[in-house]
């Protein structure tokens, strides 16, 4: 039996139907998915056109990887037949040029035809050059609202941030919610904001290390909001934490600081207590590898291959090691790996 050879040139009798909206506020302005699926609907039946797939996306149109909408041109791309894309306007289909030529070739190969109800425009295999440029003015027109609407966003957010505004996932010890005008705010989190600050007071008292405080987090059973994984904050969250001067009143804006709009969890006072011990622990750690540990050649040696410093590269349980500066970078080749503290020491001993 001879394979129906595909033809170009002939009639379009299926269509797939793709309607989208990337926010609420679409839907709420007659856009919904409901009504472009009415209109698409009433026109492929005026024309003579059998829906065989519909494709309802619920997503932006220049963000992200656009998956259900690379499985609809895929789908035509292998349909047997010549098949209509049938969509309500230009901008629920494509809202920058990125999309243009995959569809543009199949056009052109004659696999499809794309319908605008909106714009009253067809494109098929014999579309006019007007009718291509009309095609590319419109997709120029919603790129420049989706550039305009950016722009506007970015405004906002700059704005907002300077009112001391934030506009991110809470901090560990507040909770995203809406106030009473439905505006988006932070509230202190009364099961984790006490937790928050008794790890600030107990830094502050000195004992403590980061790799305590987990363990002692662990034991409180707290946990990140956005830790879907159920497992407790680590050792670099909790030196996060003991860093963000967002708990005693301030976050970022820019390059500067401004106060935000929020209740402190902790007092300036106790967080720069807890900044004072951190960089105390942070210069006993450079001349120290940790208690009981003195780098005793720290600064004092020179390399025999390259003449780079010395420098401590790590301290074990049992030793300490040095290694050249040089080692390992391109332009000086140096050989010399890493020496045992103590095998220096007998050196000199010897």
């Amino acid at each position: 039996m001879a394979v129906k050879k595909f033809d170009p040139y002939a009639k379009c009798e299926k269509a797939v139907i793709f309607a989208r909206v990337s926010t609420q506020h679409q839907q709420d302005e007659g856009s919904s998915i409901d009504a472009q699926l009415e209109s698409i609907r009433n026109y492929c039946k005026e024309n003579g056109l059998e829906s065989i797939k519909e494709y309802i996306l619920a997503e932006s149109s220049t963000r992200g990887d656009r998956k259900q909408y690379h499985e609809m041109l895929n789908f035509v791309q292998n349909y047997k037949d010549k098949i209509a894309i049938v969509v309500n306007c230009v901008d629920r289909l494509q809202r920058s040029y990125n999309d243009t030529p995959a569809l543009d070739e199949m056009r052109k190969e004659g696999k499809i035809e794309v319908h605008f109800l909106k714009e009253n425009l067809i494109l098929t295999k014999d579309s006019t050059g007007m009718e291509i440029i009309f095609w590319n003015m419109a997709v120029l027109m919603a790129n420049a609202y989706v550039v305009s609407m950016t722009d506007n966003v970015k405004r906002s957010q700059k704005y907002n941030r300077s009112q001391g505004k934030f506009q991110n996932f809470a901090p560990i010890g507040y909770i995203n919610c809406k106030d009473e005008n439905g505006k988006s705010t932070l509230k202190i989190d009364e099961e984790r904001a006490p937790l928050v600050r008794k790890l600030f007071e107990e830094y502050a008292k000195g004992t403590e290390t980061f790799g305590s405080l987990a363990k002692m987090a662990e034991e409180m059973n707290l946990r990140s909001r956005q830790n879907k994984s159920g497992k407790t904050i680590c050792k670099q969250h909790i030196q996060d934490i003991l860093r963000n001067k967002f708990y005693y009143g301030m976050m970022k804006s820019g390059n500067t600081f401004v106060r935000h709009q929020y209740e402190p969890i902790i007092d300036k006072t106790l967080f720069d207590i807890v900044q004072d011990v951190i960089e105390s622990k942070k210069k006993q750690n450079f001349t120290m590898g940790g208690p009981d540990k003195d780098f005793v050649f720290r600064g004092l040696l020179k390399c025999g291959y390259c003449g780079g410093e010395y420098h401590i590269s790590k301290s074990g349980n049992r030793h300490n090691y040095l290694k050249c500066n040089n080692h390992g970078k391109s332009k000086s080749n140096c050989p010399q790996c890493l020496v045992k503290e103590e095998d220096i020491l007998q050196q000199l001993q010897d």
